[in-house]
């Protein structure tokens, strides 16, 4: 920071840049109560689009939400007639989700843009908020809440245990960081540049998952280039494949040992029964935990090929989901894990057989328990697979695996871009790093 800078609420700040009550800045503007029953997603003539507090948290990544691309907004049921006198909203105008589950959820809010003619009302636990001084830039308010320093008084007003909430009049008090409008808009064309990309990764993460569930579908029903089927336990499948069940074309075996005491921070690589449904997918690229050889010495060894199974979790979805082990590393398996040893089946193939939904409909039909579910060999060795020939095995499994690569390349990319963004926006949003205007 340069050396012309002045006190301020927030500690030293440029000397042009100003402090002010968010009440002094904006307006607010009313808003309905209408619940997802009242709301649909298909487009008709003057339909009205509804931001959704809801929608705020979980579908809106980006802090500008650009109607120009309609990204699935929701809109009101023909039926339901506003009033004569109601206020849509404007470009520019701040929707703030007023209730959150989490604290990183408080004051989450999106700054509309590109609506043109369209009609768009705020929802249930939203805040409307409309620059009535001009002092914010298009593009820059919908930053504003995300200066580090607001964030925390945001939390520290919100009220409430299991859900978090803030109110208007405490909305109203908070205090704001304010460049002059050139380095707002500035800053904005550096922060939306980052958005643009990050937007631009999750559209093609979302259309390589579209694409791999699609070839999931085909592959692991109707293989490559054959033209002939027949009837199966599993319906139609290709002429020259069989259906076998699990446990004719393997071995299973228990993990043990590796309690969370045991984990440390470098050592022999671990599979642990909660990262399975976790944080591994249909195959393991990479460990997350770590034992001694101490207690390796009482856990189980994984062999290149085994598949291991979770055997217990929250919900029957969460139990019997499947991972293949691939590599040539010393790695080992703790408790509540079963594993699968195939005689000579693709692993990777038959990984993504056990979760794909031909399999995980017979899978839910095992698991028991209430509040934690429980699965056990005796009932996967029951499951039926499909088993094409070998080589088919393995082509179709290094197809998906690709995708699967594609996906999580894109992934890591775009937890970069996240990473990159967060630091942009600490030091931007404070006047640390100045930019030129």
């Amino acid at each position: 920071m340069k050396d012309d800078n002045k006190d301020s609420s927030f500690g030293l700040i440029p000397s042009n840049w100003e402090v002010a009550k968010l009440g002094d800045i904006f307006e607010s503007i009313g808003n309905f109560s209408y619940t997802r029953a009242d709301l649909k997603n298909e487009l008709d003539e003057g339909c009205v689009f509804y931001i959704h507090y809801g929608d705020i948290h979980a579908t809106y990544s980006q802090i500008i939400l650009d109607f120009s691309k309609e990204k699935n907004i929701p809109v009101l049921k023909e039926d339901i007639v506003l009033p004569a006198a109601v206020e849509y909203l404007k470009n520019g105008d701040l929707v703030i989700a007023d209730a959150s589950e989490d604290y990183e959820g408080i004051g989450k809010c999106i700054e509309l843009t590109n609506i043109g003619n369209k009609k768009v009302i705020g929802g249930l636990h939203t805040i409307i908020l409309r620059d009535k001084c001009r002092k914010t830039f298009d593009g820059y308010r919908g930053y504003l809440l995300r200066n580090n320093i607001v964030s925390k008084e945001l939390r520290r007003i919100a009220t409430g245990t299991s859900v978090y909430g803030i109110t208007k009049s405490n909305l109203s008090r908070v205090n704001l960081l304010l460049p002059p409008l050139p380095e707002q808009k500035k800053i904005a064309d550096i922060l939306t540049t980052v958005d643009d990309k990050l937007e631009n990764i999750e559209s093609q993460i979302a259309e390589y998952t579209n694409l791999k569930t699609g070839l999931m579908q085909l592959l692991l029903t109707k293989g490559i280039g054959h033209t002939k089927f027949v009837d199966s336990e599993l319906g139609m499948i290709p002429e020259g494949w069989k259906v076998v069940k699990l446990g004719d074309i393997g071995e299973f075996s228990k993990g043990k040992g590796i309690s969370k005491s045991d984990v440390v921070s470098n050592g022999i690589p671990c599979i642990r029964y909660g990262e399975i449904y976790t944080v591994h997918h249909y195959v393991v690229k990479k460990f997350y935990s770590y034992i001694t050889k101490e207690v390796a010495a009482n856990s189980k060894l994984l062999n290149k090929n085994d598949i291991l199974f979770a055997g217990s979790g929250e919900t029957v979805e969460d139990i019997g989901k499947a991972i293949a082990y691939i590599g040539d590393e010393e790695a080992y398996a703790g408790g509540d894990t079963i594993i699968f040893s195939p005689k000579e089946d693709d692993s990777v193939f038959l990984s993504y057989c056990l979760n794909d939904k031909t399999v995980t409909s017979q899978r839910v039909k095992f698991g028991q328990g209430n509040s934690v579910v429980h699965i056990y060999s005796k009932d996967l060795c029951k499951l039926f697979v499909p088993k094409p020939p070998i080589k088919e095995q393995q082509k179709i499994s290094n197809i998906l695996n690709a995708v699967d690569d594609k996906i999580e390349s894109l992934q890591q990319k775009k937890e970069e871009f996240t990473n990159l963004k967060k630091g942009l926006m600490e030091q931007l949003l404070t006047g640390r790093i100045r930019v030129k205007v």
